[in-house]
């Protein structure tokens, strides 16, 4: 095989203009072995000591083109480069505990490596009792302090509260449509609330689509009548809110209001989270915490800590930190995925046990690895363990409402 060619294909492949007849030479080719290990390593070394279209290729990118051209779910593990990992004047090197070459490659990179595997590696996974993945379902709570349970079962009208009537539609969205009667002086509130395991979408009576993610809460009134729409939250939500200059929007949460006119944006303000994080995707909101103020734009995340130090609320203080995340991993809940770049296990966790309502448990000081990579929120759980445990340096036990988790491969 030549190596000009290979380099040639996963150029092709870089710059988005393989045709489909390249792209099948190019996946037989890596994955019929031969002399392929050596070549594609050399390479990648070219590739990375010097300039060449793969050389600006993210790590989530090669994982992706790993993932398509072995046909299965490629894993990435980050962990802190040390002088005994590198050897010899290339960047690129396969791991020789691992059988076969196309299991795990290696790529140096500044300031750590990352470690890419296809699932075929086989995972010691315990599973007791497998858990499925969370569904749409919620409790609503009305004004007059009744419950109903929402699900993917029921349809049609619900209520009627003031002058609007609560609707379940299709696919586990709750609406609040005009009932054609006059707005009522007093207002009351609804909660609507998912469980661990659950996630529900819900239309507001100002027309607001709000995105409730599991364990979470979110107190909104029935009629916005007032100068300003305001709702309360706990947990994590996604919110396109419906334009209206002469109504502003406030999302209260955990001691922080977020205020818009119209825009859209990711909300996070789990408690068990060490800060309280808005991820603004369109528009434009303004931060606020005890009077003052702070805006963020469209790409960027405020992240304030619960138990940060008192203070003016800047850009550059200690207060909150401006950063701009993967857009894609902050929304991947709300698109279906478990989406993680570069997180450690414990942050991994406790989405896994939100969304599966299952309690988790550490034997021994959890893996300082970090891990890359995404999965199905269909999934069951041990989809997304093995994937992880394929990865190394963990290994998890799925129990009765419960996984714990282990550093190191079992044996």
């Amino acid at each position: 095989m030549s190596q000009e060619r290979l380099y040639f294909l996963m150029s092709r492949y870089a710059n988005g203009q393989i045709d489909e007849q390249e792209f099948s030479e190019l996946r037989q080719l890596m994955t019929d072995g031969g002399d392929t290990e050596a070549s594609f390593r050399q390479v990648f070394d070219e590739v990375y000591e010097g300039p060449g279209p793969l050389r600006d290729l993210s790590p989530e990118r090669v994982r992706r083109m790993l993932t398509a051209i072995y046909g299965s779910e490629a894993v990435v593990v980050e962990m802190p480069l040390s002088p005994a990992s590198s050897s010899g004047s290339g960047v690129f090197r396969i791991r020789n505990r691992v059988i076969g070459w196309a299991a795990a490659i290696l790529l140096l990179l500044a300031g750590g490596y990352m470690i890419y595997r296809n699932r075929s590696a086989s995972p010691a996974l315990v599973v007791q009792r497998d858990l499925a993945a969370g569904s749409n379902k919620a409790i609503l709570t009305l004004a007059s302090g009744q419950q109903i349970s929402l699900g993917d079962s029921a349809r049609g009208p619900l209520t009627v509260e003031g002058n609007m009537q609560v609707v379940q539609l299709d696919s586990g969205q709750l609406a609040y449509v005009n009932a054609g009667k006059a707005p009522e002086n007093a207002t009351g509130y609804n909660t609507l609330a998912t469980p661990r395991g659950g996630q529900y979408k819900v239309t507001l009576p100002d027309g607001t689509r709000v995105w409730l993610n599991s364990a979470s809460r979110l107190r909104y009134p029935t009629a916005f009548t007032g100068a300003m729409r305001k709702v309360e939250l706990s947990g994590e939500a996604y919110f396109e809110v419906a334009k209206n200059s002469r109504q502003p929007f406030t999302v209260a949460a955990a001691g922080m209001a977020v205020n818009v006119l119209g825009t859209d944006f990711n909300l996070n303000a789990y408690n068990d989270e060490d800060s309280i994080r808005t991820t603004l995707v369109n528009g434009a909101v303004r931060l606020v915490n005890n009077g003052d103020g702070l805006e963020i734009h469209p790409g960027e995340q405020g992240s304030l800590a619960r138990n940060g130090e008192q203070g003016s609320l800047t850009r550059d203080g200690k207060r909150i930190v401006v950063s701009r995340p993967d857009v894609q991993e902050v929304l991947a809940w709300k698109n279906g995925e478990f989406v993680f770049y570069s997180q450690p296990i414990q942050v991994i966790m406790r989405q896994v046990s939100r969304w599966y309502d299952v309690d988790v448990e550490y034997r021994g000081a959890p893996p300082t690895t970090l891990f890359t990579g995404d999965v199905a929120r269909t999934s069951k759980a041990s989809a997304l363990l093995e994937l992880l445990e394929t990865a190394g340096d963990v290994h998890f036990e799925i129990g009765e409402h419960k996984i714990t988790v282990l550093s190191g491969h079992k044996g």
